[in-house]
């Protein structure tokens, strides 16, 4: 554990690309979208919610 947990999450949070932490309901919207109607055109496809953290060139 960090010795500043507050110091840490706002550390991660700089290297956003959305300037935030995700939560669950980022994650919800995205489960809802591809259980619904809307998605019926998508298929084999990868659908990260990361704020394009994946996309970043950069390592941790």
């Amino acid at each position: 554990s960090s010795p500043d947990p507050e110091g840490m999450r706002r550390q991660v949070e700089r290297r956003q690309l959305l300037g935030r932490l995700g939560t669950p309901e980022d994650v919800g919207y995205a489960a809802l979208f591809l259980a619904s109607d809307e998605s019926s055109y998508v298929t084999g496809s990868l659908l990260f919610v990361d704020a394009g953290m994946t996309a970043q060139l950069e390592t941790w």
